[in-house]
């Protein structure tokens, strides 16, 4: 067996007896709309050592234990969509050497220690709308897209090792529906210079910041902000807008949106 879908049953993890089949061969396993509460460490088995996908959105997981998928060494794609995760363990995610993609959204996760999600060091697209977040720290090594949409985030740190290791470019960051207004517009901090393609920052409070002479208005973005393809302003609390500007370091914007 290669594909196992037991979507919409009553399974429990431990009800499903996996280390009781012969599953090597096993490569997608789509657990959606069960009865799962809680998983462990022995939750699933070394007998998965070839799965790459796994998913098990919308079921009843309130707390991911340490090493939890520690078996699954080649997984790339694990969805905890739809839960009631409200907290991850440090190494939760501890031997998940080839993720790439994680997404956790419509949760109850108000924190995250930096260090659950950045010792994925493959992690490419990384999904957490709809939680609880205040603040988050992330190193951006490998990853590309990032989504935050729906939290209550007022603080945002993106930092890498070096700054030195090659040009740093995420393909979308998406920070609609938060907290950030005309006081936070340096909660979004780069350490390093980043080349943005899709930056959301739709359906906050941004206020923009009038000139010394009150007429010329500017929205302040981080330093490190070097180039945006495509910006998205939608509805923020922008009137009278007589002329945008943005930092002089900034390169040309290829779309810029304020509906």
């Amino acid at each position: 067996i290669r594909n196992l879908n037991l979507v919409n049953n009553y399974f429990e993890v431990k009800n499903l007896m996996l280390s009781k089949f012969n599953l090597e061969k096993l490569e997608n396993l789509v657990l959606t709309n069960n009865q799962i509460t809680y998983l462990d460490r022995e939750s699933f088995s070394p007998n998965l050592k070839n799965l790459v996908r796994l998913i098990l959105d919308e079921n009843l997981i309130e707390i991911l234990e340490a090493r939890v998928f520690r078996h699954l060494a080649v997984l790339s794609f694990l969805s905890l969509n739809d839960n009631r995760i409200s907290f991850i363990n440090d190494l939760a995610f501890d031997g998940l050497y080839q993720l790439k993609t994680l997404l956790l959204s419509k949760n109850q996760i108000k924190s995250i220690n930096q260090l659950t999600v950045n010792s994925l060091k493959k992690l490419n697209d990384l999904r957490l709308e709809s939680n609880k977040l205040e603040t988050i720290y992330l190193e951006l090594n490998s990853l590309k897209k990032i989504y935050l949409g729906n939290n209550s985030l007022q603080r945002i740190h993106f930092y890498k090792e070096s700054c030195n290791s090659g040009k740093l470019i995420l393909f979308e960051l998406d920070v609609t529906m938060n907290l950030f207004n005309n006081t936070a517009y340096n909660g979004i901090q780069f350490d390093c210079p980043i080349f943005l393609e899709d930056f959301y920052l739709n359906r906050n409070n941004l206020i923009i910041i009038r000139d010394q002479l009150g007429e010329n208005i500017t929205l302040l973005l981080n330093k490190n902000i070097k180039s945006i393809k495509r910006l998205f302003f939608e509805y923020n609390n922008f009137s009278n807008l007589k002329l945008f500007s943005l930092d002089s370091n900034l390169d040309a914007i290829e779309s810029l949106s304020l509906e």
